[in-house]
């Protein structure tokens, strides 16, 4: 099984956005997909999307026979905020598990994130100034709407939480991610820089993790998602990634 968290800031869009993407781990991994409608902001601020994240784990844990899952080959996929989510949802389940280790539990053998945010504790300001294309990236209005609206409201965030900023964590909690991890980032996108330093950190000897990356060269954060996208190279990378979860699944 994977399970799937849509990306949108926290605040915008619908599980069934990756639907091209559930489709290509049915044909192409084998698994069952559950996509998580998780609540947003403004209304539902940090940190109640990682919330409904270890929520819907810790179900699909408790009814595996039921629904005829495998909760010993489970999968995380995410796009944008939810590849953060995708990375900090196991952390808080994780803790979860070490608060009630009498809980049903589904063992995660591997994630997979397309452009990813992993570090909050960097300003928007330094996000931007990191960009290759600046003209590629979303507006400095929606991006600030996004943060004010997740972050803020009714109090403050301590921006290097574990469940909000994978890329800062300790290597001890980092250890406690799967073992095998795909990344693909974005050329022309402000999460470029961050998520390419927490991929060195997940592949460090001290984290030892099996780490698969790519950047997709002249690609636009969220590129995949464009309308009428005639670019060939979403459903090369989507097989591609879908064929790599097969082999974790299946590969006894």
């Amino acid at each position: 099984m994977v399970v799937n968290f849509h990306g949108g800031g926290f605040t915008l869009s619908h599980a069934t956005d990756d639907v091209r993407w559930a489709a290509s781990i049915v044909s192409h991994a084998d698994a069952i997909v559950v996509s998580v409608d998780y609540r947003l902001a403004p209304e539902h601020p940090f940190p109640a999307a990682i919330e409904d994240g270890v929520d819907t784990l810790l179900y699909l844990s408790a009814h595996a026979e039921e629904l005829h899952i495998d909760p010993l080959r489970v999968g995380i996929s995410g796009f944008s905020a939810g590849g953060n989510m995708a990375y900090t949802v196991p952390l808080r389940l994780y803790e979860e598990y070490r608060q009630q280790p009498k809980l049903p539990q589904l063992m995660i053998v591997v994630i997979a994130t397309w452009y990813p945010s992993t570090d909050f504790t960097a300003t928007r300001a330094h996000r931007r100034g990191t960009s290759l294309r600046p003209d590629k990236e979303l507006p400095k209005l929606f991006t600030d709407m996004f943060d004010a609206s997740y972050l803020y409201p009714p109090k403050s965030v301590p921006l290097d939480s574990p469940y909000l900023s994978p890329g800062v964590v300790s290597e001890e909690l980092l250890r406690k991610l799967p073992p095998v991890i795909y990344m693909y980032t974005c050329e022309w996108d402000e999460l470029l820089q961050e998520a390419e330093g927490f991929r060195v950190r997940l592949g460090s000897e001290g984290v030892g993790k099996k780490g698969f990356y790519k950047k997709v060269d002249r690609a636009a954060h969220a590129w995949d998602k464009t309308v009428g996208l005639r670019d060939r190279r979403r459903e090369i990378l989507y097989k591609e990634v879908c064929e790599g979860l097969r082999n974790v699944f299946y590969k006894d």
